[in-house]
């Protein structure tokens, strides 16, 4: 997972544990990463800046 600086205004402790969710309910990465911004955007609040979120999914060839 990369996230922009705007993702990351209340900080970053809660992050992983948004991850381990989305991986434990079987999220794509496209919904984690939509999960992930919707969830900074709220915990933002006023401070909302510009949020990118990318997850990218790597597995054997």
């Amino acid at each position: 997972m990369l996230v922009s600086d705007g993702a990351l205004t209340d900080g970053s402790d809660w992050l992983m544990q948004q991850l381990q969710l989305c991986a434990k309910l079987g999220h794509t990465p496209k919904q984690a990463a939509e999960t992930v911004a919707d969830a900074a955007a709220r915990r933002a609040g006023a401070k909302q800046d510009d949020i990118t979120v990318a997850v990218l999914a790597m597995g054997r060839a």
